[in-house]
């Protein structure tokens, strides 16, 4: 029973993913063609599309075979353990909102680049694996990196100011 109620949410998410990435793709097309541009406003939003479109077909191949050689005795303890991987997954998606939320608020406050390395270092603690040792030099390592180099490539190679 829960096989089928997971190939319903599956097929619940591809339909939308799939008109989604139609619609971004008909957006794309449709835009003017650039006279200084040799591919075109419109050549990324194609690409991207074709890749979403790629990623789906790919899980849609998978979910099916994987389904497919599954036993009942597999299923039972797939369950189980999917049951504890949903409240895990749930709640590290609503930790992430709530920092994703809080990081807005303080852009405005302390500015782009030092929020967006503390926003970086919760974040990527907070979805670090539990179990084992944290990297903590690489979590830093990470956050500062990216951090700085975003503002670099924003602020000082496209002239784009950030907040």
């Amino acid at each position: 029973m829960k096989k089928d109620l997971i190939l319903k949410k599956d097929l619940i998410s591809w339909v939308i993913l799939i008109a989604f990435g139609a619609y971004y793709f008909i957006k794309a097309i449709i835009i003017p063609d650039s006279d200084y541009d040799l591919l075109g406003p419109g050549f990324f939003p194609v690409v991207l599309s074709i890749i979403l479109a790629g990623l789906i077909l790919a899980d849609v191949f998978i979910t099916l075979k994987l389904n497919k050689n599954k036993t009942s005795f597999d299923n039972k303890e797939s369950d189980e353990i999917k049951e504890e991987n949903y409240k895990k997954n749930l709640r590290s998606l609503v930790l992430s909102v709530i920092l994703m939320i809080v990081y807005v608020s303080f852009i405005p406050i302390i500015s782009f680049l030092p929020a967006t390395i503390i926003y970086l270092l919760i974040q990527l603690w907070a979805l670090s694996p539990k179990k084992g040792k944290r990297k903590t030099i690489l979590v830093v390592g990470i956050s500062v990196s990216a951090s700085i180099a975003i503002f670099y490539i924003f602020e000082i190679m496209l002239k784009i100011p950030l907040p």
